[in-house]
């Protein structure tokens, strides 16, 4: 890292006191006269728009007035002004472009904070994100320094909660989870904020929150500039500023999350975590007192929200969560895409196995005490175990074992643990009328039987039968509710899990050489970068922005683009900045774009994970183009994936984009295809590998083993939807799983082993009638019983389910479907053939233990061929993509 660079200026007096200042805060104001500023908002908006005055070049006040030229600039409106500069709405006549023009503000009119200023500039406009303002470039008028940005139409945050109060928990969250995925943005290029609060939070016309105003924002890669060049970088707004920013120490992203924090609390509530009658007391406040939950000010918020809040506003930087995607993480939950109900069938798979943990444990314990006593200790025993399993990992942590390995968590129900109390209530219910089903049957069975093993068996089935009837009242018109949900007033959810945008390997890039290059306008040719119709792109280099533009270079007398590119903000197309037409020269510059082009990736066939990422932002660009009519141009290689997975349509062919079409499409259609038709073809190439034609696209379906769902959506694109249509029923896809991942396909073989194999054997450790060991009986059990029950009450009945759900109620459960190579549902008879392959070494396990114990006995034969199938368990989930079973049956388990 750099040393900093320190400026030597002649002292002076701050214009608001009068204090003397030292040299590096020349022309400027002392700390306590920019603490004072600092409390208030960034900008003080007028409540209507201003009357544009008669054209002059300049102001009286050195600052232009609504209606006046400055520059190039046509000023219409004041939005707004603070502590570092004014904002206008203007209109840049060179490009014909709606903007919104940030002035320095004249109080802080000196070199170092002209640097400042510029460098403000600089940063912003090395973050190209969906939730950043863009930067469209900074400049100097008649020595006053400007940057031109990203014009928010929607205004503020701060505006928002003036005028309609506290946000709703959902629409609160959904704002600060864009935000945090600008500031991801910011970060992953180097840059900390240092100012996050609403006024600095910008509304879209289409509601997209954006973060903006990077006037105090640091990088942390190079510093060329002091440290600690003014008080107002050190303090920023103190309301927002976490403890250790306040005391100057070094900063790291947990500081802006402690503001990100800040201002959630300030959404939720409409005040803030800190307030004090001055500045002294703030710091105070804000370095000794640890904030309130917002709770109290509103009761409706979720506890753990609060929780989230209260871990952001911590005064220790290491307690407050570490990166902007475990806080993202921990805030899913409260926002609108909440994650839904779990149904039964998913429920009762995870709640067997968390029932079913303790079985063992409880018949370890028993066999310490007299057969005479084993009833009622193991009853005992059984209930200590289980409640305590319930409250500590329901109660506290949400889920145990079973739900945690199907994705579920119990809530209460506002969205939080359910606590101690509930959690023991809950399975005092659930598991109480099991337990009082199997001593019934126990009396009723026992002195007819008398076999333990077969009792226990018994037992067994009962318990899973009563287990059951607990979700007879369950309708989805309650929200899937048992009799133990209604009485402990919890429910169960699918846990939240963060949907991230699968991205492109990104390379590191050197900053380049610019003093020998070629220029071009105000930008240093880099070299060329690929071919054009008439013309051809060269990678431009801006020095002032410090960022990379792709020139555009057309044949002489091409005419001007359109005002509706030069305005063009959407996320799904490629940014214009500015042209040049003249007798020798024609060109016009646009935002440089990171990743490759579409046609490149199509050599290797591409994840259903991201291509459903592609599609929706494809859908959302072609709807917003139809409603501007502004229809571009449809050709695959007009397409372009960025390093972070968005896709992007250019109106012209992607820079060194390689396309070779399929040789069936001799004679291409004369017209351009229609919007569902070119989605189509974009899934069908990007899925199955090779580029596709339009007129070989239409007449084939998506011959490959992807989720269902997908399928089913690919299949309705092709017969033709709107993009609308087609953003709406893909948004909720993506909080689906994509794939089947190797930890679901472990739960499942879990699932399906743990009932026939797991508790049976926990029957090893209980005692026959004169007290011994049944241990001896393990062998016996194999031969005698296990292939006579078993077979009959585990074997047959999963096969008879796999025939009916084409698959297996487990596999029904967890929403998993067989399909074959072409991804079409898997017959019946190859289903039933995949699930004979599953069962067959258990079935054949009690005849190889027999033979094996012919030769080795039956003890170190069970010693050899339990890890045996053990490990054949283990493979199966280990295996990339599918288990052995699906190898041998020609299936592929996709989600449904």
């Amino acid at each position: 890292m750099s040393e900093s660079v320190n400026i030597d200026l002649p002292e002076c007096k701050c214009p608001g006191c009068g204090m003397e200042l030292p040299g590096q805060m020349a022309s400027t104001f002392c700390p306590k006269c920019l603490l004072k500023a600092g409390l208030g908002t960034q900008f003080d908006i007028e409540p209507e728009e201003s009357t544009v005055a008669p054209r002059s070049s300049k102001s009286s006040k050195g600052l232009p007035q609504p209606g006046e030229l400055f520059g190039h600039y046509q000023m219409i409106r004041l939005l707004g002004q603070g502590g570092m500069g004014v904002v206008y709405e203007a209109e840049d006549l060179e490009s014909g472009r709606r903007i919104a023009l940030k002035i320095l503000g004249q109080a802080l009119d000196s070199p170092d904070a002209r640097k400042r200023f510029l460098r403000e500039g600089q940063l912003a406009a090395s973050i190209n994100h969906p939730n950043s303002v863009y930067v469209f470039g900074t400049e100097e008028i008649g020595g006053t320094p400007v940057i031109a940005m990203e014009l928010m139409v929607g205004g503020t945050l701060q505006d928002r909660l003036i005028k309609d109060g506290p946000l709703s928990v959902a629409q609160a969250v959904d704002s600060v989870l864009q935000i945090i995925a600008g500031l991801e943005a910011a970060r992953k290029v180097g840059i900390l904020h240092r100012d996050i609060k609403p006024s600095n939070c910008f509304i879209d016309s289409d509601g997209t929150v954006k973060i903006g105003d990077f006037g105090l924002s640091i990088s942390t890669v190079v510093r060329t500039e002091s440290n600690v060049t003014e008080a107002a970088a050190l303090f920023g707004t103190p309301a927002y500023s976490s403890p250790e920013q306040l005391r100057g120490d070094e900063l790291s992203v947990r500081s802006d999350i402690y503001s990100v924090g800040v201002m959630l609390y300030q959404l939720l509530t409409g005040r803030m975590p800190f307030e004090a009658a001055n500045v002294v007391q703030l710091l105070a406040t804000v370095l000794e007192r640890r904030a309130e939950s917002p709770a109290k000010w509103r009761p409706e918020i979720p506890k753990g929200l609060g929780r989230v809040v209260l871990r952001c506003l911590e005064k220790d930087a290491g307690d407050r969560f570490a990166s902007y995607d475990k806080l993202r993480e921990a805030l899913l939950p409260y926002g609108s895409s909440a994650p839904g109900l779990a149904t039964p069938g998913v429920r009762f798979l995870a709640g067997c196995i968390d029932v079913s943990l303790p079985i063992p444990f409880c018949s370890f314990g028993a066999q310490f005490f007299e057969s005479r006593s084993w009833l009622l200790v193991s009853t005992l025993t059984f209930w200590t175990i289980i409640l305590s399993y319930y409250c500590l990992f329901e109660g506290i942590l949400g889920a145990g074992a079973g739900k945690a390995l199907f994705g579920l968590r119990t809530v209460n129900r506002v969205g939080n643990p359910p606590g101690l109390m509930r959690a023991f209530l809950r399975a005092v219910i659930f598991v109480g009328v099991s337990m009082v089903g199997i001593d019934v049957v126990g009396v009723l069975v026992s002195d007819h039987i008398g076999n333990k093993v077969i009792e226990g068996l018994i037992a067994i089935c009962v318990y899973f039968v009563l287990l059951a009837l607990t979700f007879v009242p369950a309708r989805k018109s309650n929200g899937f509710l048992g009799l133990h949900d209604f009485g402990s007033r919890t429910r169960v959810m699918l846990k939240s899990s963060m949907v991230t945008r699968p991205g492109l390997p990104s390379k590191d890039e050197q900053t380049p050489n610019t003093e020998t290059s070629v220029r071009i306008g105000p930008y240093h040719v880099l070299g060329k970068v690929g071919e054009t119709d008439g013309g051809e792109i060269l990678l431009g280099y801006d020095a002032r922005l410090l960022r990379k533009v792709w020139i555009r270079k057309l044949p002489l007398g091409t005419p001007s683009l359109g005002g509706e590119v030069r305005n063009r903000a959407r996320a799904g197309r490629l940014r214009w900045l500015n042209d040049k037409r003249t007798e020798v020269e024609a060109w016009d510059a646009y935002e440089a774009l990171s990743g490759r082009p579409l046609s490149n990736l199509l050599s290797e066939q591409q994840s259903w994970e991201r291509v459903r990422f592609w599609l929706l932002d494809l859908a959302e660009e072609l709807h917003a183009a139809q409603k501007s009519d502004s229809i571009p141009v449809m050709k695959l290689d007009h397409l372009w994936i960025t390093d972070d997975g968005h896709a992007k349509l250019l109106d012209f062919p992607a820079p060194g984009a390689v396309l070779a079409i399929s040789a069936s499409e001799e004679n291409p259609p004369v017209s351009p295809p229609a919007s569902h038709e070119f989605l189509y073809v974009v899934a069908a190439s990007a899925l199955c590998g090779p580029a596709l034609g339009m007129r070989e696209a239409k007449r084939m379906s998506v011959a490959l083993p992807i989720a269902l769902h997908a399928r089913n959506l690919l299949e309705k694109i092709r017969r033709e939807i709107s993009p609308q249509e087609v953003a709406n029923q893909l948004r909720p896809l993506l909080g689906k799983i994509a794939t089947i991942s190797r930890a679901r396909r472990l739960a499942l073989i879990m699932g399906g082993l743990w009932f026939p194999i797991f508790l049976p054997l926990s029957l090893v450790f209980m005692k026959d009638e004169d007290g011994s060991s049944l241990a001896h009986m393990e062998m016996l059990w194999f031969v005698r019983l296990f292939w006579k029950y078993a077979i009959s009450v585990v074997v047959v009945p999963c096969l008879i389910s796999a025939l009916l759900f084409r698959g297996g109620a487990l596999m029904h459960g967890l929403g998993i479907v067989l399909v074959t190579k072409d991804g079409k549902l898997a017959s019946r008879g190859r289903v039933l053939w995949r699930n004979l392959l599953a069962w067959l070494p258990l079935m054949l396990l009690p005849r190889l233990a027999v033979l094996l114990g012919l030769l080795i006995g039956l003890e170190q034969a069970t010693s050899v061929l339990l890890p045996l199938l053990a490990i054949l368990t283990i493979v199966s989930s280990i295996l990339p993509g599918r288990s052995l079973q699906d190898r041998l049956a020609g299936t592929f388990p996709v989600p449904r």
